[in-house]
């Protein structure tokens, strides 16, 4: 049977400690666009379970502090380190086949089922049900060395590293699997930096195009250059500065001439306000303003209807 978890120990009479530290990537971590600074950078946690055997009514029960057997009525990976056999037992009587089709029945079926809940009701909270013949056999392990107190015990493959390695995740309230490799390579876990976005994204390939790509560079340094506002506050001063140009142009009390006047200093503080800048192309600005993907790069700038700023 294949077991989730690697490694673990027995630490007392009826008590066990089961881990697993080098869990592998799930698919989507392991797609060619998420860059290792971008995997350093999202949280993997660690934990040691811990396992207590229950006894009642001559029956044994593995109780997990991962808790999934509570809450979903199955057995964890973490029972199945200790336990190499599968009973119906194991499971609550709504997985069983036969639930759905016979619960309820007047049928010496119907009768079974109803008689399963209840044993599930009577032992609620006290774990995954093993046989006797099971709990013998993890009790064997530590009956011939209980008497020299011989604690911990290892099991399987594990080794003295490891199990320095989970009482170093057990003491910690939240364990991150970089304070883990912290740990092991002597280094203080306040030295450990997290990479900045800057750094993901200059690591990450996550665009589908190299205009894509472009696009964003131009973002990032217009947004470390606090340059570019957002599309937001961009709208904003758009509209405030058209509703004072239309409040003059539109009020009876200033003549023509005072209009034009009016209209003429604009040109002026516009010229003075790009002789300060580079000259920057139509395209540039569509590039760097617009964020609606590769086509807005192609398409044309969309044009406002022409007002008081147009004269």
């Amino acid at each position: 049977m294949h077991h989730i978890c690697i490694t673990g120990v027995i630490t007392d009479v009826d008590n066990f400690f089961v881990w697993n530290f080098e869990m592998e990537d799930s698919q989507d971590m392991k797609r060619p666009s998420i860059s290792t600074t971008m995997k350093e950078a999202i949280p993997t946690y660690l934990r040691v379970r811990e396992i207590r055997v229950n006894k009642k009514d001559d029956k044994f029960f593995l109780d997990c502090s991962c808790g999934f057997y509570h809450r979903v009525g199955l057995p964890c990976g973490h029972v199945f380190f200790l336990v190499d056999s599968m009973n119906e037992l194991m499971f609550h009587v709504r997985y069983w086949k036969a639930y759905h089709a016979h619960w309820g029945a007047d049928t010496p079926l119907g009768n079974s089922l109803m008689s399963a809940q209840t044993q599930h009701f009577k032992y609620e909270g006290l774990g995954v049900q093993i046989t006797i013949e099971d709990y013998k056999k993890l009790a064997s392990q530590w009956e011939s060395k209980q008497k020299n107190d011989n604690f911990p015990i290892f099991l399987g493959s594990t080794t003295d590293q490891d199990y320095s390695d989970a009482m170093f995740v057990r003491g910690k309230l939240c364990c991150l699997k970089s304070h883990l490799q912290s740990f092991r390579d002597g280094e203080s876990i306040e030295d450990k930096k997290m990479p900045t976005i800057e750094e993901q994204m200059n690591e990450s390939e996550t665009h589908i195009s190299s205009k894509a790509n472009t696009l964003q560079q131009r973002v990032l340094a217009s947004t470390k250059n606090d340059v570019l506002a957002s599309t937001v506050e961009r709208d904003d001063i758009r509209k405030k500065a058209i509703g004072c140009v239309d409040e003059v142009l539109n009020c009876d009390r200033f003549s023509l001439q005072e209009k034009q006047a009016f209209v003429e200093q604009l040109r002026e503080l516009k010229n003075r306000m790009f002789a300060t800048k580079t000259e920057t192309t139509r395209e540039e600005l569509n590039a760097t303003y617009e964020f609606a993907g590769e086509e807005c790069l192609k398409g044309p700038i969309e044009v406002r209807k022409k007002n008081a700023l147009d004269n």
